[in-house]
């Protein structure tokens, strides 16, 4: 299978890595409110492993190619290959992406 249909198509970030995988908060500059529990619910995402959390087990729609995108960058940034910010700003493109509401980036 190519690479990025392959890589598509298998979660980044499962929940068994978040429970043992996370040892250090990675604390975003800036958080970003979001409509993620329906309409009117919204969420304060301030580090990279919320961020995380959010996308693997609160996502309510649009897991296509920047959802994915975003749990690869968030799995970089907690592995130490890429810093938080880029983490952030790829989970901001995810929501954008999937068209939920965003009321504030900090």
């Amino acid at each position: 299978m190519h690479a990025s249909l392959e890589r598509l198509s298998e979660p980044a970030i499962d929940s068994r890595w978040l429970s043992e995988g996370c040892r250090i908060m990675q604390n975003w500059s800036k958080g970003v409110e979001l409509e993620l529990h329906g309409v009117g619910r919204y969420r304060v995402v301030k580090s990279t492993e919320d961020a995380a959390r959010c996308l693997l087990e609160y996502w309510p729609r649009g897991k296509g190619k920047a959802y994915m995108d975003a749990q690869q960058a968030c799995l970089d940034a907690l592995e130490g290959s890429t810093t938080p910010e880029v983490a952030r700003e790829a989970f901001i493109g995810a929501a954008l992406a999937a068209r939920i509401h965003i009321r504030s980036m900090g």
